[in-house]
């Protein structure tokens, strides 16, 4: 009997232990989270002048492919947040529509390479994995950076970060190298069929967010989640 309430105090003990500790995480977190929303506004005015200038520039030298791509991307980043159990995060989404904006260029060059070539299956493999491996190298490249130090840092050590990038993406290369089976079909479809190039880029992009939302696996509770790389 003894043992026994002895066990039921120390139980009410952790009880009421772990919702003062609850409480005290709430407090932190609501602290945390206007401290961050208040560092955020000039961050978000920033974004909101930059990405339109971005998406500007993107559709100057790409046209409405460059505009679409930069949407995909920025969709797909929202998407496959939200099935990971992430808040919306607006400036997130400026983040990924300016590099949608700033890879778009690449993109639209990489597509331009590929139709100078008229035999279909030297083509494709033109578009994947050549191109395919030279935007997805860039792309993660790019986003690992950002993600990880900040743009601004790379001017005061950009070997440091890229040597940092690099290893990376040799982590990454094997998803790469398994992606590129995996859309050869598709690819040769896209660029022997489409008769357009914004068309083929259409398509990519299209092929591409629908791919990365479809890997991306929805998290479990409070387990860790896994994200894979999208095309």
């Amino acid at each position: 009997i003894f043992y026994l309430l002895l066990s039921s105090s120390m139980t009410l003990e952790d009880v009421v232990s772990g919702k003062n500790t609850a409480k005290k995480h709430k407090r932190t977190s609501e602290l945390e989270a206007l401290i961050e929303n208040r560092l955020s506004l000039p961050r978000k005015i920033y974004h909101a002048i930059t990405a339109p200038a971005t998406l500007a520039l993107s559709y100057l030298t790409t046209g409405i492919s460059g505009l679409f791509f930069s949407a995909c991307i920025t969709l797909g980043g929202i998407v496959k947040r939200k099935k990971l159990g992430k808040r919306f995060s607006g400036e997130k989404a400026f983040r990924d529509l300016k590099a949608g904006g700033l890879l778009s260029p690449l993109v639209y060059i990489l597509y331009k390479g590929v139709n100078m070539v008229n035999e279909p299956l030297l083509k494709t493999l033109a578009l994947n994995p050549v191109a395919y491996h030279i935007f997805n190298g860039a792309y993660l490249s790019y986003t690992y950076i950002r993600d990880n130090y900040g743009l601004k840092k790379i001017i005061s050590g950009a070997g440091e970060y890229i040597r940092d990038s690099r290893e990376y993406l040799k982590k990454e290369w094997v998803k790469l190298t398994r992606n590129t089976l995996i859309f050869l079909p598709v690819n040769y479809l896209n660029v022997n069929k489409v008769p357009t190039m914004a068309g083929q880029i259409a398509v990519g992009s299209t092929i591409d967010f629908a791919y990365g939302v479809i890997t991306t696996k929805k998290r479990q509770g409070s387990a860790s989640y896994q994200e894979k790389t999208s095309a």
